[in-house]
């Protein structure tokens, strides 16, 4: 297995000061992201429950909420969400018909929050169409 420093150009990141530790910070935060049924129910086009690793996520996912809703730390979660006739979606469903599964009013309900782990009230939930819920997105300001 390699390490960062193997990389050819490692020498020249580190003396131009990139490729500096940034620690681990003062704030953490315990991010979810596209928590919900879709991922561990039988017959949804992206089920992946065969997957040992993945069936077990969602209690360890549920470990790790009551730890940080315990501590205090803030907790934020990121969910697919489209209009009803997936007029939101833009290029991203053409190129993955599956989308749909979040599609809003999705009689399947694969876009159902996983028992035990729901938002709680004062959560931030960030909604999004998109692979990535921050490309682009102003966090106004906040860091977390």
């Amino acid at each position: 297995m390699s390490s960062p420093s193997d990389h050819p150009d490692h020498a020249s990141y580190r003396a131009t000061g990139f490729g500096n530790r940034i620690g681990w910070g003062h704030r953490p935060a315990l991010l979810l992201i596209d928590v919900c049924t879709a991922y561990w129910t039988p017959g949804s086009p992206l089920d992946t429950s065969s997957n040992p690793a993945s069936a077990a996520s969602p209690e360890v996912m549920k470990r790790l909420l009551a730890a940080a809703r315990g501590s205090h730390i803030p907790v934020i979660w990121t969910q697919v969400s489209y209009r009803k006739g997936m007029r939101d979606a833009g290029l991203f469903y053409a190129k993955s018909k599956q989308l749909d599964v979040w599609e809003e009013g999705n009689a399947r309900g694969y876009d159902a929050v996983v028992p035990g782990l729901e938002p709680a009230e004062g959560e931030e939930v960030v909604v999004k169409r998109h692979p990535s819920a921050f490309l682009g997105r102003s966090w106004r300001g906040r860091c977390i």
